[in-house]
């Protein structure tokens, strides 16, 4: 498989996702974390004809497996092993049809995945609370399909998103990934 984005007139937008919860203090009785998330992409048709028979994807692109991720194998560290999202609405729902995107017109699809907060040995997959860059990171893949007066398109992009310990009421005070910053609390 080899694709681009965009395609001629078929866009893929990834909303921003960078950091994932897992809470720090999930070793003990009140440690219950999150454990999934909401992936929202959107699919856009930025041309002047409709475009037809479009399908959206989200797996792992270079495989062409929808609903299964890519693996992320971790040999050493203060955690170990081999790691992916889970689809949580099984691979059948990893492959969606959108059918006619209209000109000018662009849909948002939302899948449900979950990801690992512990090892095989009972480690959490952060590594050290104060330093982000041993932190899990996994990759998520997603393309699209399309037909513009018969012409197939087809366009991916990927995104990598980073585990980070924090206590889940505090989830919104992560220091974000990017240039921009959560504003000091009062």
């Amino acid at each position: 498989m080899e694709a681009t984005n965009p395609d001629g007139d078929l866009r893929i937008e990834m909303l921003d996702y960078y950091n994932l919860v897992v809470d720090h203090n999930i070793h003990s009785p009140t440690g219950a974390s999150p454990r999934a998330v909401y992936i929202g992409v959107r699919f856009c048709n930025d041309g002047a004809n409709p475009l037809e028979d479009v399908y959206a994807h989200i797996g792992d692109f270079t495989a062409g497996t929808p609903g299964i991720y890519p693996v992320e194998t971790v040999s050493s560290g203060p955690y170990t092993g081999s790691f992916s999202f889970t689809h949580e609405g099984g691979t059948a729902d990893a492959t969606r049809y959108i059918g006619t995107l209209a000109p000018g017109e662009c849909v948002v699809q939302y899948w449900l995945l979950s990801y690992p907060l512990l090892d095989a040995n009972n480690n959490r997959v952060t590594g050290s609370k104060p330093d982000p860059s041993d932190d899990l990171r996994l990759r998520y893949d997603v393309w699209a399909t399309a037909k513009d007066n018969g012409t197939p398109l087809a366009a991916d992009d990927s995104k990598t998103l980073q585990l980070r310990a924090v206590i889940a009421a505090n989830a919104n005070k992560i220091w974000p990934n990017t240039t921009s910053k959560v504003p000091n609390e009062l």
